[in-house]
Formats: C-alpha cells, structure tokens, sequence
C-alpha cells in the first residue's frame, strides 16, 4: 500500500505545503483538484497507524518525575515594577541578550520579578523554549547542570531534527553537552561517554593516601571544585530515587584534567570509553522536535511494522530478546524518525504497509510495547548489563589497591 493508494493530486499546493508532500502528490501523477488540506491529514493518518512514540529504551531515561517548579509554568502575577532601561530595547536586542544566558542565570533574570517572567515568555527564542523545551530546563536545573548550558542552546536542538554525530533523526538530549542525539549514538559516541564517581574511584590518583570511604567525598569535593561538568545521578533500579554519594561526569573531562590525578593508562581509558549505558541515559531525557516550518512538536516516530517483524523473528521462535545485551538485530526497530523521514521510510518498509492494509481487520490489536512506548530492561537484565563493566575493570599495580 502506496501513498498513492489514498491520496489524490492537487491544482496548486498552498504556500507552506512541505515539498515533501508535493513530492509525493506529484510523484503518482493522480488526479487533480484533491484538497491539500485532505492530503496532510491522510499522511498524518498513515503515521499514527503506522508508527509509535518511542519513550522507553534499555535503561530509564532521566525523568522529571516530581513537580513541576511553579515559577517555571504559572505567571507571577500582574506586572508592577519595570525593568528600567532593559524593557526599552528592541525586541530582537532583548533576545540577543537573553538567549545568551546560561539556564541558572537566565532563570535568576526570569524571576527577579513579574514584569521579567512575563517578558520572557514573550521573547522569541525564549518563549519556545518555556513553552515546548522546559523540560530541558526543568533536568537541567535538578541535574546541576544548569550552569554550562545556555538558552541558545537549548532552543538549536529544540527546532533542529538531526542527530549531533550522525544524520539521523534524533529523539534524545544528551544534556552535559545539549547535543540532540539518536539512541544509538548515545549507545556508542565517545563524546557521550560518561561515568560515576564509582567508577572512578580506584584509579583516583589518592587512594592510596586515603580510605575508600574518605577518598569518596574528597573526589566528589575536587570534581565539584573545578570546571567539569558532573551531574546527580539517578538510580536505574529506582528511577525515582538519586543516587547518594555519587555523581556522574563527562569522560573527556576526567581525562582533560590532570589536576585529579586519573591513572591514564589504555586499559582504564578504554574502560573509560566504554558503552556504559546506565550513565549516559541517566544525563539523557526524551525530547521533542519544534518544527518551525509547521509550528508543529514532533515527538519522533519509531516503525510500528519494524517492531513487528523483530517480535516475530524473535519472540515466536522463543529467541532472547535480553541478558543484558542489546540484541544487534534491534537496529531498525530502535530507529526513530520525523514526520517527513517517516514517510520516506514508509514506502520501503513492507511491514509497515502491511499494517496499513489489515488497519480495519485488526481493530484493538496492538502491540504492548508500542502501546507502552518501548519497554525498559528488567533489573536482573540491568544488574547483569552492569556487572559486565565490573568484570572489565582493569586491575592496577597498586599494593595498596
């Protein structure tokens, strides 16, 4: 089943109209005079089919699971005190200035009064960010990362699609470094390395000088000291609980600051460097896409039909589909895509047509992990995925290790 298969050409597309979808009217050579208006929405139709939200992957995402903070959604009341020469400038100077602050700071200008809150949702940029990315802010406020990444930033990869390290859609933020990412570049970059303090512990270059339980709040106090970017971690076995005692930190950084001592031999720089994907999606949220050709949110679309046809390979031949592994036959099934890149995909995935052509034969079947938006590994799946990276650890020739 085509797009052609529902779809019909029209005289003359509208201003706006994505030349995607002129790409695809006109591709069929089909009738003219259909509705452009009626062409979106069959698309759109075939999407939300066709295609799910992926929202769960192996290990959980960073999550805001408590409160919103009121300052960031609910005005401060009726404006009663200016900001002096500030709220003269041109509008365009306000947001040049304002989208340069980093998040703590550009929350501290936010709140010194109403007339600031009120401002800055009405300031372009700004305004974007608050009202389709302010759960970048929200993580990075209670990840303490809110220093190092500016409102800039934030609103580049809120209205750019592409992954940071490839040309795929990216779904994800990776926020040390708010770079928009796939998953599975997150799974495999080595500028998205990142590990705990944990981790790092036996190859501080004082733990010999100290006791392991000394040694760990001394670590935390350099990290927290000097310029890395570290973050609270929290648990993957409890997502709603932190971490006590640890933090988590860019690997670049560790080994671009020879103050902390790290031992820089091979073997720990490509423990290091490793996979570690318990760390790097505890720096990493879901996050949409602003498109702003449509003044659409774009959450991403994973393959309905992909899933499909990994569960059939899989799951009916009683395969594993986990040991703390990521199966290497999971690639397209944990490919996200935008709406325009979904499309393309569409026509050359025959399972996805498939699920098109039986929609009125399998009316309330669904899937249970598309319906859940992906699924997380069980903790025994996660507690082995871990204790791999365990059995890993070089051992150092250290006596006193």
């Amino acid at each position: 089943m085509h797009y052609r298969d529902i779809i019909a050409e029209p005289s003359a597309p509208p201003p706006g109209t994505s030349e995607l979808d002129i790409y695809f009217a006109r591709r069929y050579g089909l009738k003219p005079g259909t509705d452009w208006t009626r062409l979106s929405e069959d698309l759109a139709k075939i999407r939300r089919k066709c295609s799910y939200v992926r929202r769960k992957w192996y290990f959980p995402m960073l999550e805001n699971l408590g409160p919103v903070p009121e300052g960031l959604t609910n005005p401060l009341g009726t404006p009663s005190a200016d900001l002096n020469l500030f709220e003269k400038l041109p509008s365009d100077v306000m947001n040049s200035i304002l989208r340069l602050l980093d998040v703590e700071s550009f929350l501290r200008f936010r709140n010194v009064n109403a007339k600031a809150h009120s401002l800055t949702e009405t300031v372009l940029d700004c305004k974007e960010v608050m009202a389709h990315g302010s759960a970048a802010v929200v993580s990075l406020v209670r990840t303490g990362l809110s220093p190092y990444v500016t409102i800039r930033g934030i609103h580049s990869v809120l209205t750019s699609p592409k992954c940071g390290f490839c040309s795929r859609y990216g779904s994800l933020l990776f926020l040390p470094t708010c770079t928009r990412t796939c998953h599975k570049c997150l799974q495999t970059s080595p500028r998205m390395a990142v590990i705990g303090t944990e981790e790092i512990l036996p190859y501080y270059g004082r733990f010999s000088i100290y006791g392991t339980d000394d040694n760990r709040p001394r670590l935390i106090e350099k990290i927290d000291r000097s310029s890395m970017r570290s973050l609270k971690v929290r648990n993957h076995i409890h997502p709603g609980r932190m971490l006590k005692n640890t933090r988590a930190v860019l690997v670049d950084d560790v080994f671009s600051h020879p103050t902390l001592g790290i031992d820089t031999s091979d073997p720990v720089k490509e423990l290091f460097y490793g996979e570690m994907l318990h760390y790097r999606t505890a720096a990493t949220i879901h996050f949409p896409f602003f498109n702003t050709s449509t003044r659409e949110i774009e959450q991403g679309c994973s393959c309905r039909g992909c899933h499909e046809a990994f569960e059939n390979r899989h799951v009916q031949a009683n395969g594993s589909l986990g040991d703390g592994r990521i199966n290497a036959d999971a690639e397209k099934r944990d490919r996200c895509y935008s709406h325009k890149d979904f499309q393309e995909h569409y026509e050359t995935c025959e399972h996805a047509k498939q699920i098109w052509k039986n929609r009125f034969a399998n009316l309330g079947r669904e899937s249970w992990f598309a319906a859940n938006g992906g699924m997380h590994w069980g903790i025994s799946e996660r507690v082995e995925y871990c204790r791999r990276f365990v059995d890993d650890m070089p051992i150092l020739n250290n006596e006193a290790f």
